[in-house]
């Protein structure tokens, strides 16, 4: 009586006193977050400098943001320039809003401040790093972070009184946050955090965007807000890439299946907006046209679910594919892993 199990398969079977089952179970999740904590610090240096001089923000994780309200996502996209070349401008801005943030918590409207999984090697830089070059680092990061916050701090701002009149404000909390790309991580464990991390080039991103699409098919007053906001992407996104290919003499790609959906032809590349949203769309869009790639193939390239994922992985797991397919993510042959 009185003794307890520890979780792990090399104890399986066995029972302990309460206060070494503690200390075991504690040692033992330590060892096993060390692989993906490591593999996840490795993934984060090719993060940071994908994103750092991208200014990207506004057509990934703004993209929901631009079909709702172009004229305020025209302003946001100005304001994070505004704070590359002055980091005082996006400090200045936050410290004027700080009760207003502190007001909605109290009231239990929780909007999220920053995303740093971005940049999160920045706070693994070795001590003889120029401070010039973290310097630049940061003010990118400032950058990154003023665009959502900006959007996050607005769209609350905007719907608050409805919200409030309803008694809903946590929803409005998650809504914002899981629209531009931030997703809580209460209830998630430190190994599925590292785990993640390690996996994906943009884990939070990835879980806000599942998390906003299974929002969308519930009953409350934020999946309403989802699915308006899904509406407004889908429409204003075939509007303009209409009115675009118009004015450039191009036909339209409206078909969601083709790999060059909303791009245009620019000399001999194609260009088009990116984000998480737009791959579902085609991923969705291939299963319904040849439900059979799921199964069945011998290559997994034209798998939809494949293609997908292998578009969310970190750096480091996508090379590391890549090498051992011996083709990239496009198809091209790889002669030597140096390739």
């Amino acid at each position: 009586p009185g003794m307890v199990k520890v979780q792990s398969a090399i104890t399986r079977g066995l029972l302990f006193k309460p206060e070494d089952a503690a200390w075991l179970q504690k040692a033992i999740d330590a060892r096993a977050n060390e692989i993906p904590r490591k593999l996840a610090n490795w993934a984060a240096w090719p993060r940071m400098f994908a994103t750092t001089f991208d200014m990207a923000a506004g057509m990934i994780q703004g993209l929901p943001e631009l079909a709702r309200n172009p004229v305020g996502w025209a302003r946001t996209q100005l304001l994070a320039f505004r704070a590359l070349l002055n980091p005082n401008t996006y400090k200045n801005l936050m410290a004027s809003r700080i009760n207003t943030y502190r007001q909605w918590a109290s009231e239990g409207l929780v909007v999220p401040i920053s995303n740093p999984e971005m940049f999160q090697a920045k706070a693994m830089m070795p001590g003889w790093v120029p401070p010039k070059v973290t310097g630049v680092f940061g003010r990118a990061q400032l950058a990154f972070d003023a665009f959502g916050d900006d959007v996050r701090y607005r769209t609350a701002e905007a719907l608050y009184p409805i919200y409030k009149k309803a008694g809903r404000l946590s929803e409005l909390g998650d809504y914002v946050s899981r629209m531009t790309g931030i997703s809580g991580e209460l209830g998630i464990s430190p190994t599925q955090k590292a785990w993640e991390g390690a996996l994906l080039f943009a884990p939070r991103y990835t879980r806000a965007f599942v998390a906003l699409i299974g929002r969308a098919f519930m009953g409350d007053m934020a999946a309403a807000e989802a699915r308006a906001t899904l509406a407004q992407m889908l429409g204003a996104g075939l509007v303009w890439h209409t009115h675009l290919a118009d004015l450039a003499g191009q036909e339209p790609n409206l078909n969601p299946a083709d790999s060059r959906f909303l791009s245009l032809k620019l000399g001999n590349s194609w260009v088009g907006p990116g984000s998480i949203w737009i791959q579902a769309m085609k991923l969705f869009s291939r299963t319904v046209e040849r439900p059979d790639s799921w199964l069945g193939d011998d290559e997994l390239k034209p798998n939809p679910l494949y293609r997908f994922w292998s578009g969310r992985t970190a750096p480091t797991i996508s090379a590391l594919i890549e090498v051992l397919r011996g083709k990239t993510y496009l198809g091209k042959e790889l002669d030597t892993p140096i390739d």
